[in-house]
């Protein structure tokens, strides 16, 4: 009978290692965060278990406990490595958002011909870190609001992203289409001057530098721009406050927004008169730091738009369509390029 038991209970111990094994499948294609690390322990825990119960099974015997152990012993590393792999990153992240401090920090308003005032704000500063970083710095997202308190494994999710208004979904006061100053994620306007590889050349997204000090320099401009070819080409977000809504046999590559979304209200330009930011680091194991608290202090100290509702919100107006038909812009032709489901585009008038 013990041994009929024993055969059964190594089966067991087999198919929970491949299985633990499996389980790991996704996760070495995906990436894991933080909110996997029950998952995790909770198959290192098991995996414990099992080798205990086996370890009894074959009457406390260190060399045939040594058989069981060793079927056990690759999902336990292997989790093992992921749960230290996380809990690293997760330290890593917070030491770098408690240790990390903005210096020079410098602002201008962005100028295009043909606006009545600036449409946007180029942001320049020195970040000061620890050495030997690896992780992408993430552009600042602005808005004339207070600080929320957004939980860390939030924090990526709660970025606006490509384009639009303050996402509400993690926020306990939802503070509605309130507008923004952000990087656009679309663009061949504003050249990083601080990237190393090709593929970062247009994007805002920049590595760590080497030594303990990275230059950074953002062109932020509000948050409806959802692509920007040229300045002779601004594509908004088709959900944008004055987009107009498609009517009947209308579709939206011809330069309205599809019914199917919302045509949204006139957005909250701004809840009080001070300025907060959201801004991160991110890197491999959901390694997450939270930078947003230095770069608000940084808006409030020196931030020329800081109490300024009015100037903020002449900004933002400026890049919607009515302001664009003022300064010179139409609808762009349909074609490729151009209008889609998803954005609205506005060309120079020749």
């Amino acid at each position: 009978m013990k041994t009929l038991f024993r055969i059964m209970l190594l089966i067991s111990i087999i198919c929970y290692s491949v299985l633990g094994l499996f389980v790991l499948i996704p996760f070495a294609k995906e990436g894991s965060s933080w909110g996997d690390m029950p998952l995790f322990a909770g198959v290192i825990g098991a995996a414990l278990a099992l080798a205990l119960i086996w370890w009894l099974a074959v009457g406390r015997s260190l060399p045939k406990a040594l058989i069981g152990w060793a079927i056990v012993l690759p999902p336990l590393l292997a989790h093992g490595a992921t749960v230290t792999s996380l809990a690293m990153a997760r330290f890593e992240g917070q030491r770098l958002a408690n240790t990390a401090r903005i210096e020079n920090y410098r602002e201008q308003p962005i100028v295009w011909p043909g606006f009545d005032g600036p449409v946007g704000l180029e942001v320049s500063l020195e970040l000061r870190h620890a050495t030997g970083i690896d992780a992408l710095i993430l552009p600042p997202e602005i808005r004339m609001g207070p600080a929320l308190d957004i939980a860390l494994e939030y924090l990526s999710a709660s970025r606006t992203g490509g384009s639009g208004y303050l996402k509400n979904y993690y926020l306990d006061e939802p503070a509605g289409d309130l507008t923004l100053l952000k990087a656009v994620l679309f663009q061949r306007v504003f050249e990083n001057p601080g990237a190393k590889h090709p593929n970062y050349k247009w994007t805002a997204a920049v590595g760590f530098s080497d030594s303990d000090s990275t230059a950074l320099t953002y062109f932020l401009l509000p948050g409806a721009v959802d692509y920007l070819p040229d300045r002779n080409q601004i594509c908004l977000n088709s959900r944008s406050y004055g987009i107009v809504v498609c009517v009947k046999d209308q579709k939206p590559d011809t330069g309205c927004a599809s019914p199917n979304h919302r045509r949204a209200t006139e957005p909250v330009y701004s809840d009080g008169r001070v300025l907060s930011a959201i801004w991160m680091a991110a890197g491999a194991y959901d390694m997450t730091a939270d930078l947003g608290a230095q770069f608000t202090a940084a808006l409030r100290k020196h931030g020329g738009l800081q109490s300024n509702p009015a100037d903020w919100r002449a900004i933002q107006k400026r890049l919607e369509p009515d302001s664009l038909v003022k300064a010179g812009y139409g609808l762009c032709p349909a074609g490729a390029d151009s209008h889609t489901n998803y954005r609205t585009c506005y060309c120079k008038a020749d």
